[in-house]
């Protein structure tokens, strides 16, 4: 026997546009799109209403099942009306292809013309940034790509949260993260009803909420160990430019050089010293792939005073130079290449 659930009514008509950019995850595009077809068949008397913009596609019109296409040029003209979009939601992968960048920074411009609401997923939040539409607020970036983020962005507050939205700007680091955003949003927009039936029908029983941390980042990465050893790795963390000396760190939390030693060998693996210069190399990876930083002053952020001294380091480590990542990088993003590039051990030490 099938039980039909009855239609559910909403208060309110919303309309939404998705800009899907090149190489967006098909995990993130895929949470986005079931969720608000999902509400849409949900809703009573045709309340939501979504078109997608695909990047892919030379003028912006390739079709997904279930949504209305929208051409590039189309999407702008709706953007300019009295009545455009509610909320324009743009997804993207671990980055933007260089092609598509202005094409969004157009947008988000539009947006913040005409009062629309963005929402930014995965590395668009990196051009939201550019144009500092998060300013007086906070972001979510994935915990891949935050450290490089706030170091491109110094003024911004970025969080290691799985979404940010204060009714107007939205972050969110994407992957599953996105379902969970967008469970919420439907909570506030609509009703709970609405934000459990997308739950029922993608079987998740419990959303994650806003300001749960993301599992690989840092902080959910250490939270299994004493609250001193968490504090110290965190001063560790914020000062990677000029490193702290172990006797200082000690000293602020009035233990001896021997007990951390033996908190580190036996939490974490490593001696103090080595856990720390990791740390720097960690972030030095993360500013080679993400930014444009020359090599000496990712260097000098990270704490290596001489590049060579550095470079000889980072290859040890993920048995690639930063020169040889840059080049790989560059390599990938150019159109019609496939990967045979020689590959970098990350994570470091099984993080």
């Amino acid at each position: 026997m099938t039980y039909l659930q009855p239609a559910i009514k909403a208060t309110k008509t919303r309309n939404y546009a998705c800009v899907i950019a090149p190489g967006a995850s098909l995990i993130t595009v895929g949470c986005l799109l079931e969720a608000l077809k999902i509400a849409r068949d949900e809703l009573y008397s045709d309340p939501l209403h979504f078109t997608v913009t695909n990047l892919h596609d030379a003028d912006g019109s390739a079709h997904y099942d279930g949504c209305e296409p929208l051409g590039l040029q189309d999407l702008k003209t709706q953007l300019v009306k009295v009545r455009g979009p509610d909320i324009l939601f743009i997804v993207a992968g671990h980055e933007i292809a260089t092609a598509a960048r202005p094409k969004i920074l157009e947008l988000l411009r539009l947006c913040q013309r005409h009062n629309i609401a963005v929402v930014g997923f995965g590395s668009a939040v990196w051009l939201m940034a550019q144009l500092n539409i998060f300013q007086g607020t906070s972001c979510s970036a994935h915990w891949r790509s935050g450290p490089a983020l706030a170091e491109r962005f110094r003024d911004l507050a970025v969080a290691e949260t799985l979404f940010h939205w204060n009714g107007t700007i939205g972050s969110c680091a994407g992957e599953l993260a996105t379902l969970d955003f967008i469970v919420d949003l439907f909570r506030s927009e609509y009703s709970d009803a609405v934000a459990q039936s997308v739950c029922n029908k993608v079987l998740v029983s419990y959303p994650r909420h806003a300001t749960t941390i993301q599992p690989g980042s840092q902080g959910r990465r250490l939270r299994h160990l004493p609250i001193i050893l968490q504090r110290i790795v965190g001063d560790m963390n914020q000062h990677l430019e000029v490193p702290l000396q172990l006797k200082r760190l000690c000293e602020t939390y009035m233990i001896s050089t021997r007990q951390v030693e033996r908190m580190f060998a036996r939490h974490l693996g490593f001696s103090p010293k080595r856990y720390y210069v990791q740390l720097r190399l960690e972030r030095a990876y993360q500013l080679c792939e993400q930014t444009e930083m020359p090599i000496i002053e990712i260097a000098i952020a990270t704490g290596f005073q001489s590049a060579s001294v550095f470079s000889k380091r980072f290859k040890q480590t993920y048995n690639i130079s930063p020169r040889e990542l840059r080049d790989n990088l560059a390599f990938a993003n150019q159109p019609g290449t496939r990967s045979n590039r020689k590959k970098a051990n990350w994570p470091p030490h099984g993080q």
